[in-house]
């Protein structure tokens, strides 16, 4: 016996039922169950104390991670909210919580006594009764106040007005505004009619590329780089803006309910983008590919709901997403098993029987399955972003992938259950049949094991065999451990022994068989009740563990 530990697994449960999903993530959700007083979810927080905040319908919620303290309007106390139909919340830089109303009021809230106080009374010859949509603070703690038909609303910490730009005074031509955005070229008005941008004066700026955007509804943007912002719209989808190029090119989503109809944009801080949409649930944008994530009524850690109005990082990288449902929370550190329930292809269930799984050295997954062929796992995603129903070459195909296998040239080979050898070509995601040129083909199509050693050989385990192939040549050379007796020749796994360079495969019912590093001789390592040999001729895995004595 050679002196080395081999761990060997001797049976091996087939079949692992793994099962995939379009959505794989997991979210924790808050709903009516777990406290709210209203599901709808306007706008959402955190605090200068890690509180986070949530605007509802019907109130304001306080949570501290495991219960909720609500504030709501109450009659002849003036010193309560205005308005329980909340719409927007911000927070200045002593940690005060300013909160919008659908009823246009403007309330603060006092961190430091818990007071609320109604700011509306201060504002002198200006009456707000529209809706409001946005709050955010300048740097000299001005509030911007966007609202639904009055156009936006300048004022200090003490509610107090400064300035009101709508169609009147001729710098929006639409008075519902979605949302302001401070960015290095000004500040962006996102209305139902376009974007209009302004300076520090209050003066418009005439910048050619917004253009693109009349009679747009703009529901945000957000700066990716010096010079690039990504554009949301409701109904026309999303954008990409260049500033330095002069360009707007249109972004292509998938063509989905709800993707065109976007809510608004936020990067996490991997630099993946999220973008909530109405009635579309969430996609999520990561290295130019699009994943999408929405309710499904039958898996409880799926996205609360469909219709997404918000989302928020908080300071431990958390997301946050607001729905007319609840809330959901992701957290990227955490990954849990048992999130496979099937894969689909064109709407079709596929078979969820999983013979092989593998990392590629792009850090996705690959999975080989009985009748529903080539899967790929976006690891980073968490989600299944191809798949390859068929390995089909020419007239050959098949849909039972055995083994799967990277080697270092980059070639992606797959072993299939019927049909022999496949390589797939990734970029033009096509497959090439390698089955031998005459009189050096390989000898057994059921293909359960393929290995790359430390020479670059390439090693294929075969029903019948152990077969060495040179794609160049296209040729297969058999060895077997026991010629007389095919059955004892089902290689299930290879190896190579980093000391001597010998090459190892396991044979079901054939041992061990261990080939010498010139590929002269061939020996064969079967159970004799000593422990100079496995204790069972049924191995179907190998792994070098380290020297012996």
């Amino acid at each position: 016996m050679p002196k080395y530990w081999l761990f060997l697994l001797l049976y091996l449960i087939s079949g692992a039922h793994l099962k995939a999903q379009k959505h794989l993530i997991q979210f924790e959700n808050i709903t009516i169950d777990n406290g709210l007083a209203q599901s709808t979810i306007t706008d959402l927080l955190q605090d200068k104390n890690g509180f986070m905040w949530f605007a509802t319908a019907e109130g304001l919620h306080r949570f501290d991670g495991y219960s909720f303290k609500i504030y709501k309007t109450e009659q002849g106390n003036t010193y309560s909210l205005s308005d329980n139909y909340l719409t927007a919340l911000a927070q200045d830089k002593f940690g005060n919580i300013y909160i919008g109303a659908n009823n246009g009021s403007l309330c603060k809230l006092e961190i430091a006594n818990g007071q609320i106080i109604r700011l509306n009374n201060n504002w002198t010859g200006v009456n707000n009764n529209y809706p409001i949509n946005h709050l955010r603070f300048d740097a000299n703690q001005h509030i911007w106040i966007a609202t639904e038909g009055g156009g936006v609303l300048v004022v200090d910490s003490t509610g107090k007005a400064l300035r009101q730009l709508n169609g009147k005074t001729n710098i929006i031509a639409n008075n519902y505004v979605r949302k302001t955005v401070m960015l290095p070229i000004g500040t962006l008005i996102c209305t139902q009619n376009g974007m209009v941008a302004i300076d520090n004066h209050f003066k418009a700026k005439n910048i050619r590329e917004l253009d693109s955007f009349n009679l747009q509804f703009v529901t945000d943007i957000l700066q990716i780089n010096q010079h690039s912002y990504y554009v949301s719209t409701m109904g026309q989808g999303l954008y990409l803006w260049d500033d330095l190029k002069k360009t707007v090119t249109k972004i292509e989503l998938p063509r989905m309910r709800g993707s065109r109809h976007l809510e608004f944009l936020l990067k996490d801080n991997d630099h993946d983008l999220w973008i909530g949409t109405s009635n579309g649930g969430l996609l999520r944008i990561i290295d130019n590919q699009v994943f999408t994530y929405s309710n499904n009524p039958l898996i409880n850690n799926s996205l609360v709901g469909d219709d997404v109005k918000r989302g928020l990082i908080d300071r431990n990288g958390n997301l946050w997403f607001g729905t007319i449902s609840g809330i959901s929370k992701f957290d990227k550190s955490l990954r849990s098993f048992g999130l496979f329930k099937e894969f689909t292809y064109q709407g079709e269930v596929l078979n969820n029987n999983v013979y092989s799984i593998y990392e590629d050295k792009r850090h996705n997954l690959w999975l080989g399955t009985l009748t529903g062929g080539l899967v790929r796992y976006h690891v980073k995603a968490d989600s299944i972003d191809q798949i390859y129903p068929f390995i089909k070459a020419g007239k050959v195909e098949t849909k039972a992938v055995r083994s799967i296998y990277e080697d270092r040239q980059g070639r992606l080979w797959i072993g299939t259950r019927d049909q022999g050898l496949f390589e797939l070509d990734r970029d033009k995601k096509q497959f090439i049949q390698h089955a031998g040129r005459p009189g050096h083909t390989i000898t057994h199509p059921v293909i359960r094991a393929i290995f790359q050693d430390s020479k670059n050989r390439l090693w294929i385990g075969t029903g019948n065999g152990l077969n060495l192939y040179n794609p160049e040549k296209q040729e297969f050379t058999p060895f077997r451990g026991d010629p007389q007796h095919p059955s004892n020749n089902q290689i299930y796994d290879i190896k190579e022994d980093p000391e001597t360079g010998k090459i190892l495969a396991v044979a079901f019912r054939g041992g061990l068989q261990v080939i010498d590093a010139n590929l002269k001789t061939i020996k064969n390592y079967r159970h004799n009740n000593t422990y100079q040999g496995p204790s069972s001729d049924n191995i179907m895995c190998i792994q070098v563990m380290g020297k012996g004595k």
